[in-house]
C-alpha cells in the first residue's frame, strides 16, 4: 500500500560483528487508504558498486510478516513502523508495529 522503503543496511563485508537484534522506525506514506495487516520485506544486496540483486522467488523471496495487531490508515498521512528482528530467529523473533 506504500512505495518500498529501505528499513535496514547491513554491511556484511565489514569487520565487525553483526548485532543479534535490530530494532527500527521506518515513515512511509500509504499510497491508497485501507486495513493494514501485514509488511512484505525483500532484500537487495549490492554484491559491487552499482551493481545490485533484488528478491526473486528463487533466492531471497519476500517475506509477508503480521503485524502486531491490523490498523487502518489514510492514504497519503504517514505512518510509522515499529521493527523489531532477532537474526535466525523466525516468526518469533519478529514483531511489527503500526504507530
Amino acid at each position: 500500500m506504500s512505495a518500498s522503503q529501505v528499513a535496514e543496511e547491513i554491511d556484511f563485508g565489514g569487520k565487525q560483528e553483526l548485532e543479534e537484534r535490530t530494532d527500527g522506525i521506518v515513515n512511509v506514506t500509504p499510497l491508497v487508504g485501507g486495513e493494514v495487516n501485514c509488511v512484505r520485506l525483500t532484500s537487495l544486496v549490492e554484491l559491487a558498486p552499482g551493481v545490485n540483486w533484488y528478491s526473486s522467488d528463487a533466492l531471497m523471496p519476500p517475506m509477508i510478516y503480521p503485524l502486531t495487531e491490523p490498523r487502518v490508515v489514510e492514504s497519503g498521512r504517514s505512518v510509522s513502523i515499529r521493527y523489531s528482528c532477532r537474526f535466525g530467529g523466525g516468526l518469533a523473533g519478529t514483531a511489527f508495529h503500526i504507530e
